[in-house]
């Protein structure tokens, strides 16, 4: 089946699945004296600047603490028409690549648009065809491309890799997704794919959390190790409470 038919900006989106990911999150106070690790800590700063790094990583959190209220937070001071925001826990991976495709196509203009459409379809089409026959989707191409947009978690993060290739140059955007572990390793290779795209943009800023697990800490490290010093930088909770960090003042107490 041609995708060249829908690999146009506008009639892709119209294709994409809307998702509904609102949901109720606290409040927090960022002076409290707990969340002293990541917002008063020299990183964070910097990477809240405008000569800032692209990526940052928040690993791990005191009990209690709820990282999509801070990620939540963080997101709500960036431009609402410039962030895009993502909390792993409240969706799906399937939503996910959904959500973060039709952003990453938004700040993009309709040339790069076309090709990243066109790298994605035509990737999901191949993982497809080799597990199944399109033959077996009923319907017209316009419904089976709605049924092809419906695959695996899997399928669409692989797709998706692939397309991030197609990334050269974005309008302004800040990308927060909170808990990334609970995307699993197809989602993590996406990422790390990502991270590592030279993209040109007057302000692009990637924000991730996610727990300590040894599958993302391994992940984190590989990034930080391939990539420019100045364009990654990692804020790890169990070092700012052994004062190994950069967070000032000091603070001792941040599990009281």
């Amino acid at each position: 089946m041609p995708v060249e038919t829908y690999t146009e900006k506008s009639t892709f989106l119209g294709l994409l699945p809307m998702a509904n990911l609102d949901e109720h999150i606290s409040p927090i106070d960022p002076d409290d004296p707990k969340l002293y690790w990541i917002f008063r800590n020299e990183d964070f700063i910097q990477w809240k600047s405008e000569a800032c790094a692209e990526v940052l990583w928040l690993l791990g959190g005191p009990p209690g603490c709820r990282m999509t209220n801070v990620s939540s937070h963080i997101a709500k001071q960036e431009a609402p028409d410039a962030v895009f925001y993502f909390a792993c826990s409240s969706g799906s991976a399937p939503t996910f690549v959904h959500s973060i495709l039709r952003h990453i196509l938004k700040v993009s203009d309709d040339h790069q648009a076309k090709s990243i459409t066109t790298t994605f379809l035509s990737t999901l089409l191949d993982i497809i065809l080799q597990r199944d026959s399109l033959h077996s989707h009923n319907g017209d191409s316009f419904t089976t491309m709605r049924k092809i947009l419906r695959a695996s978690g899997g399928e669409l993060l692989e797709a998706l890799a692939n397309a991030v290739d197609q990334v050269k140059e974005i309008q302004e955007t800040v990308i927060i997704i909170d808990g990334i572990d609970k995307l699993g390793k197809d989602g993590t290779q996406f990422l790390e794919k990502f991270c590592s795209q030279p993209i040109i943009s007057p302000k692009f800023k990637l924000l991730f959390t996610c727990r300590p697990d040894p599958h993302t800490t391994k992940l984190v490290a590989e990034v930080l190790r391939t990539q420019p010093k100045e364009r990654q930088r990692c804020i790890e909770y169990d070092k700012e409470r052994q004062g190994l960090g950069r967070s000032y003042p000091l603070v001792v107490n941040l599990s009281n």
